[in-house]
């Protein structure tokens, strides 16, 4: 019989061989688990390398064609002595608009020019044409011959080239093949990519085609802009910024035509205001149509959209975009006649001047924003002076950057027409609408890409005017006397302009307004007012809360803020706003960053609303369907904020959506000094550089 000491010894010799047992058992099940694992995470990264892979064979010839492209045509592309793009673009534009007029112009010019030597040392014209057999022809004096300098044989030759150049068929080929698969499959990334090739490709040689293809760059970089502004603007759960969420997760998936895919892309076309206003043109492509559809359904549209804004409306659509690559600007100006382009290349120095002169606005904001608290309500804003001489320098920096463009382009200025200004983030930020050649310009007014401007145009306005107001909702514009209170004023001012109203439209008006009026009293307190149908909100009755802002803009015709501070920053939070359908909004008019002492401490207690750039407002608010949108770029004293209510309040109640813009700009470019009434003698440079219009 063993002892007890021998059975436990048994006993642990058996479990141990046991567990050791189990040990690899488990080891083994783990070990197949991660091999598995690493087997699926290698395929997919072989899949995804083979579709990476087939990406670089199909663009590879591409490639290739254009950087022989650009070797090439270093005479239109860059080149110090080559006056990129331009050095005969003048003569293409002044000549015709038919590039055989043009190749004859050109050829007449270069004949006399350009000579060659032979072997024997012998000079002879090289345009020089035989005469027909049987006939006789009068041989001309011979001139004096003239030896020509090294610049103007150079000139001349660079000139043939240019002229005889022509885009390389399989490169323009090629890239019009990636922009028709990828407008099925909504690859904005791709089509960005080939159209910015194909401008490079077309350069002034075909304006027309360039500022086509320009435009469609400029659609595609604002569908992934309305992606990534959509993901951060609204709540972590909202079903859209899932579903946004979830297509762009699946389009890093291979293959990407998956029915899935295909799903979700339809019910964001149904679903999405924001998604449809970002579409390639307002009738978007189904997702089942060939895609040399797609790329011709979009061709017919732009046409039809240039016969609309320039034709009909007799607009000027003009585009200024920084390159991603950050090496250009490129320009381009549509209008009745034609298309023309432009090219600015720039330097590591110009990049400099550019970056410099985004600061040195910024600083200028800032110093007027302080000083605005400090002086903003005296009649002697002497402290001032130095601010305003800040902005004037920088709008003459701004034009000494952008004025070649417009010279390459053949413009010096906009006389008595109409505006319609495309610019990317970074531009978007400058005062372009005092450029210098838009000094004698009817109107400017801003918008994000030429589709979103032909939707805008196209839309449906509502025949009922339900206008809505919010002032100074923080009450920041409190004072000791309330009837001296930015909130007491307007109060009066509505109450003066309604007036005026009833005395032109009679006693029906009259006996309307006393009816609603009855029926307020009779109903109790009311948290707005209501004055003859506008609902008025002021901030020392309360400060509306979200949901109170989200029913005035969705169902409001006409939106009018006033107050302290950023519009995005009295709203809260971007997601109180970036899920609503304000398709109803007509005109959306921000009276905003006015500044005292008392916001100015409020204001900087509060965290930094990343999306409270004019650039981020407008394109959030005209992305979920406002049709026109009036901001404030930098800081205005209260003085300056009552007289803008006074002038821009009767332009932005026009009829139809795409005139309320170029009202309200032309309204407020001819506006007159400040009333006597006011704590302010004149309005100064910066005032009018403040305001921009959308739309």
């Amino acid at each position: 019989m063993p002892s007890l000491v021998e059975e436990a010894l048994m006993h642990a010799s058996s479990a141990r061989a046991h567990y050791g047992q189990s040990v690899q058992w488990h080891a083994g099940r783990i070990g197949a688990a991660v091999g598995d694992a690493l087997a699926q995470v290698e395929g997919v990264r072989r899949e995804r390398s083979r579709r990476q892979a087939q990406i670089r064979d199909r663009h590879a010839g591409v490639s290739e064609q254009r950087t022989a492209t650009v070797n090439e045509i270093e005479v239109v592309v860059a080149g110090a002595d080559a006056d990129q793009w331009a050095t005969e673009y003048a003569k293409h534009w002044a000549t015709s608009m038919s590039s055989r007029v043009a190749k004859r112009a050109a050829e007449a010019a270069t004949s006399a020019a350009v000579v060659e030597t032979d072997e024997s040392g012998k000079k002879k014209g090289k345009g020089k044409k035989k005469p027909r057999k049987g006939k006789q022809v009068q041989e001309p004096e011979p001139e004096a011959p003239t030896e020509p300098t090294a610049s103007e044989t150079n000139a001349a030759i660079k000139a043939e080239q240019l002229v005889n150049w022509s885009p390389p068929s399989g490169a323009v080929a090629e890239l019009r093949r990636a922009i028709a698969s990828a407008l099925p499959l909504d690859d904005a990334a791709t089509v960005a990519d080939a159209t910015m090739s194909l401008v490079e490709c077309y350069g002034v040689l075909d304006a027309d085609e360039t500022a086509k293809f320009l435009a469609w760059h400029v659609v595609a970089t604002l569908r992934v802009d309305m992606q990534l502004l959509s993901e951060r603007s609204m709540e972590t759960q909202h079903e859209e910024r899932l579903l946004l969420q979830r297509r762009r997760y699946l389009e890093s998936r291979v293959p990407i035509e998956t029915p899935a895919w295909q799903v979700l892309q339809q019910h964001l076309q149904s679903t999405s205001l924001a998604f449809r206003s970002s579409a390639w043109h307002p009738d978007a492509p189904a997702m089942d149509e060939k895609a040399d559809d797609a790329a011709q359904r979009w061709d017919a549209a732009y046409a039809a959209g240039v016969k609309a804004q320039c034709d009909e409306l007799g607009a000027t659509v003009v585009t200024l975009w920084y390159s991603n690559e950050r090496h250009a600007i490129y320009g381009s100006i549509v209008e009745r006649i034609g298309s023309r382009v432009g090219k600015l290349v720039l330097t590591p120095i110009a990049e400099q001047y550019l970056v410099s002169l985004l600061s040195q606005y910024e600083a200028a904001k800032a110093m007027l924003q302080r000083r605005t608290t400090l002086y903003g309500s005296e009649a002697d804003r002497a402290e001032l002076d130095e601010v305003a001489s800040e902005f004037e320098r920088v709008c003459s920096a701004m034009n000494d950057l952008l004025s070649p463009l417009f010279e390459r382009m053949c413009v010096a200025d906009f006389a008595d027409r109409k505006i319609v200004l495309i610019a990317d983030a970074t531009l978007f930020a400058l005062p372009l609408e005092h450029l210098s050649v838009f000094a004698s310009s009817a109107s400017v007014v801003r918008d994000f890409s030429f589709s979103m401007r032909c939707r805008r145009v196209s839309r449906q306005d509502l025949g009922v005017e339900t206008p809505a107001c919010v002032v100074d909702p923080a009450n920041d514009g409190q004072a000791e006397d309330e009837d001296k209170s930015l909130s007491a004023w307007f109060d009066r001012f509505v109450k003066e302009s309604v007036a005026a109203a009833v005395a032109t439209t009679g006693g029906a008006a009259s006996s309307k307004k006393a009816k609603k009026s009855k029926k307020q009293k009779d109903g109790g307190d009311s948290k707005s007012d209501d004055h003859d149908g506008m609902t008025v909100v002021h901030g020392h009755d309360h400060s509306p809360a979200p949901g109170e802002w989200q029913q005035m803009l969705s169902s409001s015709s006409t939106f009018v803020f006033v107050g302290f501070g950023p519009l995005m920053v009295a709203l809260g939070a971007p997601s109180n706003v970036a899920a609503l359908d304000m398709s109803r909004l007509r005109t959306l008019l921000a009276i905003d960053n006015v500044c005292n002492e008392r916001s100015s401490r409020r204001l900087a207690k509060l965290d930094k609303q990343p999306l409270a750039s004019p650039y981020h407002t407008a394109l959030l608010f005209s992305l979920r369907g406002a049709g026109c949108v009036v901001l404030n770029t930098h800081a205005v004293s209260v003085s300056v904020a009552r007289h803008m209510v006074r002038v821009l309040w009767p332009s932005s109640s026009s009829a139809t959506t795409a005139g309320v813009g170029e009202q309200v700009h032309r309204v407020w470019r001819s506006a007159t000094n400040l009333l006597s009434d006011d704590d302010l003698s004149e309005l100064r440079s910066f005032d009018r550089m403040n305001t921009i219009v959308v739309g």
